[in-house]
């Protein structure tokens, strides 16, 4: 019946306080773990938090060792490349851009220039080889009383070709005579040998003129008398 159930109810109860107290008894004399309250705190708060992971589309910076050597390569193989380019167009403008003209105050620079470098030649014979018939004396000199003429052929002199006489005047004096292939555009020469001659400088005297398609230098180391002496009327070359 119910009573009898009630009952039962009740003893099982009083069973339940029974243990519950001889349990708080026991534990009471139990030592609890230091800090163990804080760490089930931590716990309990830990499992509150969502899980935090990293974004998927943020990629995870990663430190690469920066290729310093080929990083060299490449700047020098870009600094040859450019150095090659312009070593070619400096070469394409020298090519494309038209020497300076010749002035006479140049010619005769480089003249005396000429004049101090050694000169070794051919002895001129009385039989003419084709480049001194070609490139023949100025007729507008007399060089009968000269002697020990030699001669050498010219490639690239002024950036024209031609023949330079090396002699000795009549005075004894050291000349010689350039005879060149004429490069048109020279202004203020004169078509004969000048009285006065343009350049005087270290005791050599220098004239320049210019005769139909031949340009003539004549270099004389001496006085003013032996120049002159060389302008007088003209005579056979011996």
């Amino acid at each position: 019946n119910d009573d009898s159930i009630d009952a039962k109810i009740n003893e099982d109860l009083i069973g339940f306080d029974m243990l519950d107290a001889k349990i708080k008894r026991a534990f009471a004399d139990v030592p609890v773990p230091a800090g163990l309250e804080s760490r089930i705190l931590a716990a309990l708060v830990a499992a509150r938090k969502p899980e935090q992971t990293p974004p998927a589309d943020k990629p995870i910076p990663v430190d690469v060792p920066p290729k310093s050597g080929r990083r060299y390569r490449h700047w020098y193989l870009g600094a040859s490349v450019a150095f090659v380019a312009a070593s070619l167009l400096v070469a394409l403008l020298l090519q494309w851009t038209p020497p300076p003209p010749l002035i006479e105050s140049s010619i005769i620079d480089v003249a005396m220039h000429d004049f101090a470098v050694p000169f070794a030649g051919i002895v001129l014979e009385k039989q003419w080889p084709a480049a001194v018939k070609e490139f023949q004396p100025s007729p507008e000199l007399n060089l009968s009383g000269c002697k020990s003429f030699r001669w050498q052929e010219l490639d690239d002199f002024l950036e024209t070709e031609g023949v330079v006489y090396a002699f000795t005047t009549p005075n004894n004096d050291q000349a010689r005579l350039y005879v060149l292939d004429s490069p048109h555009g020279i202004e203020g020469l004169p078509a004969i040998p000048p009285r006065t001659p343009q350049g005087n400088t270290g005791g050599l005297l220098v004239a320049v003129w210019e005769n139909d398609d031949r340009l003539y230098i004549l270099v004389v180391r001496g006085s003013r008398h032996t120049y002159l002496g060389l302008r007088a009327l003209p005579g056979p070359l011996t």
